[in-house]
């Protein structure tokens, strides 16, 4: 019997995220395995993709509605990790240059995206559950609330971006690498939202969906722009300095009185 659309793509995922999961560690064991360093976050994404699908192709073979339920709620919370870790590498790019209220934004950024990653996987299991009429408006309301908060939260990280391009000159040698894959991101991250605002903002079309909906549209809108966020970042980790390492240094910068420890100095009077 063919298998249907939907585990054909699942299949695809694992194959794709079992070397992005083994990548993700060797990038973490080679920065250190700290959440605030951002790629501890690919692994989590790796992890709940390999878990979702493999529940997605069971519940379509064997027929399982829950199974499904939990596909559907796992894919729906794969965007909030990948913004977790976007928040992360621009604080560890701006490490140096960062002061009063962008750190606090930056430190506050990650609550609002834990609070939309716990709205819309409570609003997807009252979804694409079996829930009465009431049920699945309330889980509508609530799927859309985290969604309006990702889309918020994803603009402010937008902005701080393209912020940190008036101070490249001034980021530590080597971690520009780190900001161009996070800025290389942005529209795949974007057109990952625009989906994912269609699935809880239009959920009587067919075309958009979480486990099911258009095979075409969820993977050109969703698993491939998601596929290369994460081969972005884990090039960034693979060829950025490692943050402990203080002998890696640009020359220019020593040259002009920089000091990536405690950023730009005011220049010597002659």
């Amino acid at each position: 019997m063919a298998l249907p659309d939907g585990s054909r793509l699942a299949i695809a995922q694992l194959v794709f995220y079992l070397p992005a999961l083994v990548l993700s560690i060797v990038v973490n064991l080679r920065h250190g395995f700290r959440r605030e360093l951002g790629w501890f976050f690919l692994i989590l994404v790796a992890v709940v993709r390999l878990i979702g699908n493999s529940m997605e192709i069971a519940g379509n073979s064997e027929r399982n509605i829950r199974l499904l339920i939990g596909a559907a709620v796992l894919n729906g919370v794969g965007l909030s990790p990948l913004l977790l870790a976007m928040v992360a590498l621009l604080k560890r790019v701006n490490k140096d240059l960062l002061r009063g209220t962008l750190v606090t934004v930056l430190n506050l950024a990650r609550l609002p995206i834990l609070v939309a990653l716990i709205l819309t996987a409570y609003g997807s299991s009252q979804l694409y559950g079996q829930a009465s009429p009431s049920t699945y408006k309330s889980g509508e309301d609530i799927a859309r609330a985290g969604i309006i908060i990702l889309l918020v939260t994803f603009g402010l990280m937008v902005l701080i971006t393209a912020t940190t391009y008036m101070h490249l000159r001034h980021i530590r040698f080597g971690e520009n690498t780190i900001l161009y894959a996070v800025t290389a991101s942005i529209p795949f991250l974007l057109l990952w939202l625009i989906y994912s605002t269609l699935v809880y903002f239009d959920t009587h079309n067919n075309t958009f969906g979480l486990t099911r909906g258009n095979i075409w549209a969820r993977s050109f809108m969703s698993v491939l722009p998601e596929w290369i966020t994460v081969m972005l970042y884990i090039a960034g980790g693979l060829v950025a300095p490692d943050v402990a390492s203080k002998e890696v240094k640009d020359p220019e910068m020593s040259a002009s009185g920089y000091n990536p420890e405690s950023g730009p100095r005011a220049a010597r009077p002659g």
